[in-house]
């Protein structure tokens, strides 16, 4: 008689696996550390895909812990923490950052300091555009959906008057003239790019990081309005997980900012850890098993 399969014995195998798989990588397998400090619509992603194509393992907002790290950065940074609870989160970043390297999106452009200290040798880019180009980029970003996210790091959860163009815009210069001013005695460690005057290019990026060869081909231009299929029907059902998974995530802080210190918030937070545990060695296993099979093409 032929014997039935028995998947749980092959459980262990298969956590063994993803767990060895989720390892970070020898610090010889990576290149010295970039990270991308423009706000959201300045061209993050296109970099991103240009750093990608240049060999950099690199971290965005694509992945479930740009997300996780995000609402760490609010809880730990942005909300008043004592310095205990700032050790965590910069013990966090250094965990997962040394996974990468390379960073784009949030909460990147906020951290600039701590990952600058964190790694003397790594280079930063500062990525602007033309102020009227921006707006109306990030007008049409805002209205695909709220996330509480923007109200964090923009001031407003939509742009739909004068005085939340301005908000958002004072957000904008606040930001560039922060990074701006730290690195100014730290000479050769960050650029400045503006895609709307054509500096996004591989002769710029490869000057900058000192690239071994510089890619022919035109530098990508990722995640435009027309990506996003605005206003079409697969581009509206493919916003509603996102849509939902923003949902879950929101209540969850709300649930954790009103119950600060009590013994809910201290189960909800271990069960959150748990998840984003095993979310993460998932996570990390498939990113570096598409590595493995790219390299071995």
């Amino acid at each position: 008689m032929a014997r039935s399969f028995n998947p749980i014995v092959f459980f262990p195998l298969l956590i063994t696996l993803l767990a060895y798989l989720s390892q970070p990588p020898h610090p010889r397998d990576l290149k010295p550390k970039v990270f991308v400090l423009g706000l959201s619509k300045t061209g993050t992603t296109s970099l991103g895909d240009g750093l990608a194509q240049l060999g950099y393992k690199r971290l965005g907002w694509k992945s479930i812990l740009s997300r996780y790290l995000s609402y760490s950065y609010h809880r730990y940074a942005l909300s008043p923490a004592d310095e205990q609870e700032r050790l965590a989160y910069l013990d966090i970043l250094k965990r997962q950052t040394e996974y990468y390297d390379a960073f784009e999106d949030l909460p990147w452009p906020f951290v600039y300091a701590e990952m600058a200290k964190m790694y003397p040798s790594a280079k930063f880019i500062l990525l602007t555009r033309d102020e009227g180009k921006w707006m109306k980029s990030m007008r049409t970003h805002l209205a695909r959906g709220i996330w509480i996210g923007y109200e964090w790091f923009y001031g407003v959860e939509a742009i739909n008057s004068k005085l939340d163009e301005e908000t958002a815009l004072q957000a904008y210069r606040k930001h560039n003239t922060a990074v701006e001013g730290y690195f100014a005695d730290k000479p050769g460690r960050l650029m400045e790019m503006n895609i709307d005057e054509g500096q996004a290019t591989w002769e710029c990026l490869c000057s900058f990081i000192s690239c071994k060869h510089v890619p022919d081909g035109k530098f990508p231009r990722s995640n435009s309005a027309e990506s996003w299929g605005d206003g079409t029907l697969m581009g509206k059902l493919g916003a509603i997980p996102m849509t939902i998974i923003s949902r879950v995530e929101e209540a969850v802080v709300s649930l954790l900012e009103n119950q600060k210190g009590t013994r809910l918030e201290s189960f909800v937070l271990k069960g959150m850890f748990l998840f984003w545990k095993a979310v993460l060695v998932l996570d990390q296993a498939t990113v570096e098993t598409w590595w493995y099979f790219r390299d071995i093409k």
